[in-house]
């Protein structure tokens, strides 16, 4: 599944959620729903075989990194799994320091290595 195709699949379940939240009268919000929808579709995509996600699949799809950790990736340049594939621990740290402990904890790099060679 390519990473237009994870969000767009994504966009739709999250606007369902919304039309569900909605008719019932449930509160919440558009984030709330899309964060649920992102969940849903991890759980998807780790119920599928290895060769199904490909390497540029959203960083959300690697454990540990939530929406925050993704926008900080997102906003130096690190934008998929193929991109976080591509760098060391040290060049992480250099981009963003404060999230090397996280990274290293959460094997990312490794998670993401393992994404781009079963996607090859």
């Amino acid at each position: 599944m390519t990473k237009t195709e994870i969000r767009a699949k994504t966009a739709k379940l999250a606007y369902f959620y919304f039309l569900e939240r909605m008719e019932k009268g449930i509160p919440g919000n558009e984030a709330g729903d899309w964060k649920k929808a992102e969940e849903a579709m991890q759980a998807e995509l780790s119920n599928q075989s290895d060769d199904y996600i490909d390497a540029g699949a959203p960083l959300s799809l690697i454990k540990g990194i939530g929406p925050k950790a993704k926008k900080e990736l997102e906003a130096v340049g690190i934008e998929s799994i193929a991109d976080l594939a591509e760098l060391s621990l040290a060049d992480l740290g250099s981009r963003i320091p404060r999230l090397v402990s996280r990274a290293k904890s959460g094997r990312w790099i490794e998670q993401a290595q393992a994404f781009s060679t079963n996607a090859n």
